[in-house]
């Protein structure tokens, strides 16, 4: 398996709980917890997350 993005198409990410985005105010990291199809077992998304500054940032991830 690599780091390629399956597919081109864009879906909206489903949240899998409250709140949808948490952000630790001692560290900056933020957290975001969503529901991946099924039928992503064995490929690689990227998931793509624009800010309220407006900056895109992007992480790749390999389901299983």
């Amino acid at each position: 398996m690599t780091l390629q993005p399956n597919g081109t198409r864009w879906l909206l990410a489903e949240p899998a709980g409250q709140p949808k985005m948490v952000r630790d105010p001692k560290t900056g990291q933020v957290t975001y917890v969503w529901k991946a199809p099924h039928e992503w077992q064995g490929t690689c998304r990227a998931l793509a997350v624009r800010l309220a500054d407006g900056l895109w940032h992007h992480a790749y991830f390999s389901f299983r």
